[in-house]
């Protein structure tokens, strides 16, 4: 008897399209499909690459509060050929601060992006928003040939990450992703290296430790401030009422616009658990979780959670949790506690920014590392020698939107409490609880911001 035909298998963008994560209000540009880009944005994109070392490089900065304030310090203070021409933040202070920093004058603080943008004269851009906002900002740079340094998490959706990577690498654009643990912690490197050459054996669990989250706050809703201009900060995300806590630096909290810590710490140490694994472009196949969500109130997110990635192709299991009974490393220790811990046939390295502990000293070779204090102008510089030299970006767009994949996969897991199975290639969940895992990863989102 002969068995009936099989169907096709959708592509990515058919399946996407068909299970509503680009109908949420995000396209795939009709490049990412594999019709080229126009040459007119082609010639965008690399008019940027005729910077040369000497050349002075016009910066500006989208989101100067805390992150972006620190970001464009650094920027000024390690690069002499640097000159700030722009900043711009929706919220009143933020902004204030941008221009303080960069001592600009008024007509060079901004709070809509887009009115500084269309001023032109500007090489390249720190991308320093809430997470909900990276990827509009950074598609409205990359499409006029401008550089991006863009913070972790690169996305906060599955749709517009891929919409992103794709862009980017069909623009050829210059993207420099935000997970500066790539170059900047000596700590974080030389246990990587160590993991890498083998000094724990065959590499079976990695336990990633994040800090717990908020259990919930009431929710009042307030008049809006003229110090801030809310629809805009609001960007993508859908409409809501205003509280000065969905505005404020715990966002976070807030599902709209981030997935807690999971998408905060849990973005640079999955990056790591990614690196080591040499899974750069890929991911694991299963993800299972459970937590506690609070049950009330402004946030929404989970406050704590247990995790499981696994990694069938590595033989490795990933656990990402907020609880520190498997981390003696951090017992006792103040303030918010987390790191990675590598286990092998052979022992265990544990990693933070500050400190390596193995199980036996002999597994740590400092070499390079020894003695090298913090670097914090090192995830700058590559992104600078990408513009002036045309060097690899250490933490590129695809690499940022694969670690980012990971903070989705343990969020949907641990919100559906459900062991659940992903196809990595298609960026899909298959078999049970597919249909339902899929379409939580569906976030609704405006599509006229991702057309800048």
């Amino acid at each position: 008897m002969t068995s009936p035909a099989q169907p096709p298998r959708p592509t990515r963008k058919q399946f996407l399209k068909a299970a509503g994560l680009l109908c949420a209000g995000i396209a795939l540009p009709r490049f990412a499909s594999g019709e080229p880009a126009s040459p007119s944005l082609r010639a965008a994109s690399r008019a940027a690459a005729r910077t040369t070392a000497n050349s002075r490089i016009r910066l500006a900065a989208i989101g100067t509060g805390g992150k972006g304030g620190r970001n464009l310090t650094d920027f000024l203070k390690n690069f002499r050929n640097i000159e700030c021409v722009g900043v711009a933040d929706p919220k009143a202070e933020a902004r204030a601060k941008g221009g303080r920093i960069a001592k600009l004058p008024d007509d060079a603080v901004h709070s809509d992006f887009r009115d500084m943008l269309e001023k032109g004269g500007i090489d390249a851009v720190c991308v320093a928003t809430p997470d909900h906002w990276h990827v509009p900002a950074t598609l409205a740079c990359i499409r006029r040939g401008i550089a991006v340094y863009v913070e972790k998490p690169l996305c906060r959706t599955l749709a517009e990450g891929r919409l992103l990577a794709d862009t980017a690498a069909a623009l050829d654009a210059k993207v420099l992703v935000g997970s500066q643990q790539r170059s900047m912690y000596p700590a974080i490197l030389k246990a990587v290296r160590a993991v890498r050459s083998g000094r724990v054996g065959e590499l079976r669990t990695i336990r990633v430790l994040l800090h717990k989250g908020n259990p919930g706050v009431p929710f009042t809703v307030e008049p809006v401030p003229p110090t801030i201009d809310y629809p805009l900060w609001l960007g993508p995300a859908p409409d809501k009422p205003y509280s000065a806590r969905r505005v404020g630096g715990t966002f976070r909290q807030i599902s709209d616009y981030s997935e807690g810590s999971i998408s905060d710490w849990g973005a640079h140490h999955l990056d790591i658990v990614q690196m080591v694994l040499g899974m750069d472009r890929g991911g694991p196949s299963e993800v299972e979780g459970t937590g506690l969500f609070p049950a009330e109130g402004l946030y929404d997110v989970p406050y704590q959670y247990d995790a499981r990635l696994y990694y069938p192709s590595r033989k490795v299991t990933v656990v990402v949790t907020t609880d520190p009974k498997d981390f003696p490393e951090v017992r006792g220790a103040k303030g918010l506690t987390n790191g990675i811990r590598f286990e092998g046939s052979e022992g265990f390295i544990f990693c933070d920014r500050v400190k390596t502990i193995a199980s036996s000293p002999s597994m740590l070779d400092a070499g390079d590392f020894e003695g090298k204090a913090i670097n914090r102008a090192a995830h700058l510089k590559n992104f600078m020698d990408m513009i002036t030299q045309g060097a690899a970006p250490c933490a590129p767009t695809e690499t940022g939107h694969r670690s980012a994949t990971l903070c989705h996969l343990v969020y949907t897991a641990v919100r559906l409490r459900a062991h659940l199975k992903w196809d990595p290639v298609m960026e899909r969940f298959e078999g049970a609880n597919a249909g339902l895992a899929n379409r939580a990863l569906a976030i609704p989102r405006k599509e006229e911001w991702y057309h800048i």
